[in-house]
């Protein structure tokens, strides 16, 4: 009876072969067989499963080859841990905030058409290239700077309603 390290010994040396001859098929098949069958490792023997299938397409060992790839999915499968059940408040939980995120969703979709709109009808400063723009929904200014290849400098200045802060900027 050959022990683990034997496996993985074969397995390096399968390894030192590819590194060798990287489009050999049946290296890869052998050493997808020991990494499935003797190491458990069932990514890496998808990985030489499909490598070998690639550089042999038309085999005679196609569907054998296939069915591997299939075992070694099940395989990986299987050692993924379980999901956890989700009790029914749980449920009504997701479901609620999800609903809550949908309700925000649409509200910044409105504000964000709204601010485009807005920015569309304020005509632009020819001189400073700055505008402000206050949506009705905000209190907050928004300062919009025309779009220019030129430097801008920037301050900031009181807001002259809420004594809030405004930034102009000016070439």
């Amino acid at each position: 009876m050959c022990k683990l390290s034997d496996y993985q010994a074969a397995v390096g040396l399968y390894g030192k072969a590819l590194m060798t001859d990287p489009q050999s098929a049946p290296t890869h098949l052998e050493s997808g067989s020991l990494y499935d069958e003797k190491l458990g490792d069932p990514i890496a023997a998808i990985y030489h499963y499909r490598q070998s299938l690639a550089l042999q397409p038309n085999s005679d060992k196609q569907q054998l080859m296939q069915d591997f790839i299939e075992r070694a999915k099940l395989s990986l499968a299987a050692k993924l841990p379980q999901a956890a059940s989700v009790g029914p408040n749980e449920v009504a939980r997701f479901r609620s905030e999800n609903a809550g995120l949908i309700q925000e969703n649409i509200a910044l979709e409105a504000e964000v058409a709204e601010l485009e709109g807005a920015a569309a009808a304020v005509p632009w400063d020819a001189q400073d290239g700055v505008a402000a723009i206050v949506p009705s929904a905000m209190t907050t200014p928004i300062v919009v700077v025309a779009p220019s290849t030129h430097v801008l400098r920037c301050r900031t200045r009181p807001w002259k309603r809420q004594n809030r802060k405004r930034t102009l900027c000016k070439k």
